[in-house]
This record gives C-alpha cells, structure tokens and sequence, in this order.
C-alpha cells in the first residue's frame, strides 16, 4: 500500500500536480468506549516507542463551557514493549475525552504520530460485577498467574500477574459466565514459560478452576460481588495416572452434555419450526375455503 502511494506521488509530480501526502507509517491500536478503571485504557504499537511526550497528553471532561482536566500518564508494560496502558483518577459513570499531541510519541523507527482523539465511558457501578479471589499459595513465596476468561476457558478478559497469597480482585467485570485460568509462575516472570529442551525445563503448569465439576463457570451480575477460594495446592496437585483418567473422564462428560444440549437445542427449533409451518399451512387452507363461492348463490 506505501509502495503504490509513492508511485502515484511521483506520477502526480511529473504530471505537475499537486501530490498527496504520504500515509504516515506511526501505527497505534487505542480502541474508545466503555473501558474498565482498574485496567486503564490498552494502547499497542506496531513497533516499540522510543520516546513519549507525557505532557503532549490531555484527558479533559465536560463541554465547550465546562473543562475539566484529569492528569493522565502512559506506563509501559511490564511483560511487552509494545504494550502501553494509560492511568488516570478514573471516575464511574464519567465521559473523557484524550487528546494525544502530534509528535507526542515516537517509535524506534523514528515515526511520530499524528494527531490522536478517543472517547471514553467509565459504566456505572451498578451495570457492572466484582469477583474477589482468596488465593493460597503452595508456599508463602509462590507466585501465580490468574486470568479470567470468557466461558470456554480460550479469551483472556483480565489477568493479575505475580499473585502470591492475599485477595486479588477483578472489578467493572461485564455480566455473564466467566471462568478462572491459574499459571504456575515458577519462573516469576509474570507470564508462561513454555519450557527449554535443553535445559530439560518443562513448561510451567495451567489449570481451569471449577467451584464443582457441575460448575466450572462463575456468573457475574451486575451489582454483585462474587467471593471465591482457591486453594494451589490442591489445584496444582500432581498428576497421577489415576487422576488424569479422572480428569479426561469429566472432560468427556463435559463434552458429551455440551453435545447433548446441542442435539435438544435443534430438535426443538426443528419442531418449532414445524409447528409454525403447520399453522401457516392452516391459515392458509381457511383463507382459500373462505374465498369459494357456492354454485347458485
């Protein structure tokens, strides 16, 4: 796309026109929105930054005639450069508009952005859910990983790095059913290692938690804060052949009802379906009986 944006510059050149400007190469994901407070605003960049402007960055409520300015900063991810958050004294149910100054940000490259304007909605606390965990670690010193995902375990909603023991809390949570993903951080890096052959490592273990078996998923309501206990040692308890023929067992089961309820799901909109067919067909004969006319009248 650069390459046939050059080429019709220079054709607008020799032609003697006016050329356009070229697309500035300065990428950024920043999506506007409701966003959660406790979290702060994601930013990713196509290329990691070399340098930002704080001062270059204005997060401002109200209108024309009533401006208020926030202080707002931009912290580095911990994990990968590339990744920013932008922090500020969010408040619920507020509005704010960002501000981004051209030239504020620059990556390694040498590319600078463009001007940059989003929107963001703090929800308020009522449209909203809270799910506090009491972790117990192995060990007073263990460090874990904990992410909430959506309900087939795969989408990170949120993640809290180099968890030991204590209460960690998720907040601004959207309703619905969510479940509980652990790492093991034996590295304490705050992420997971996949292991090293060479150094004969293995990665680092994952567990879905589950209050039940019957129950692998935690309903978030809006309003309500959901209290749960993880216990490592017994999540993180090792593998033996006994409990692993366990675990693809209710993996099995699991799948199966999924299966089931799939199968009860179509069988009942197929009958549906049919029923209405049958109606329609119904209403249709009755319209026709109405519409004849008896020989001699």
């Amino acid at each position: 796309m650069a390459q046939r944006a050059r080429e019709r510059r220079e054709q607008a050149i020799a032609e003697g026109k006016e050329p356009e400007p070229l697309p500035n190469p300065f990428k950024i994901t920043l999506n506007g929105g409701d966003i959660n407070p406790e979290k702060g605003v994601a930013m990713e960049f196509e290329m990691p930054l070399s340098s930002v402007d704080q001062t270059a960055l204005k997060l401002t409520t109200g209108d024309s005639t009533n401006i208020q300015e926030f202080p707002v900063s931009m912290v580095r991810d911990s994990v990968d450069v590339r990744k920013w958050r932008l922090e500020a004294p969010w408040l619920p149910a507020m509005r704010y508009r960002l501000l981004i100054l051209p030239g504020a940000l620059r990556d390694v490259a040498g590319n600078q952005n463009d001007s940059i304007t989003r929107t963001f909605q703090v929800p308020e606390i009522d449209r909203v859910g809270t799910i506090n965990i009491e972790v117990v670690g192995k060990t007073p010193e263990s460090e874990y990983v904990v992410q909430l995902t959506d309900e087939g375990g795969i989408r990170v909603i949120d993640e809290k790095r180099h968890v030991k023991t204590g209460t960690i809390s998720f907040g601004y949570l959207s309703p619905g059913k969510v479940r509980v993903k652990v790492i093991e951080d034996v590295s304490g890096n705050g992420e997971w290692n996949t292991g090293n052959l060479v150094n004969r490592s293995q990665p680092e273990r994952v567990e879905l938690w589950a209050l039940k078996e019957e129950e692998p998923t935690i309903t978030v309501r809006a309003g309500w804060i959901e209290d749960v206990k993880i216990d490592m040692a017994e999540l993180f308890a090792p593998i033996t052949t006994q409990s692993l023929w366990q675990r693809l067992e209710r993996e099995d089961a699991a799948r199966l009802e999924k299966l089931m309820e799939e199968v009860t799901r179509r069988r009942e909109e197929r009958a549906r379906q049919e029923r209405q067919g049958q109606r329609q067909s119904a209403g249709s004969m009755m319209q026709g009986a109405t519409g004849l006319s008896l020989p001699g009248l």
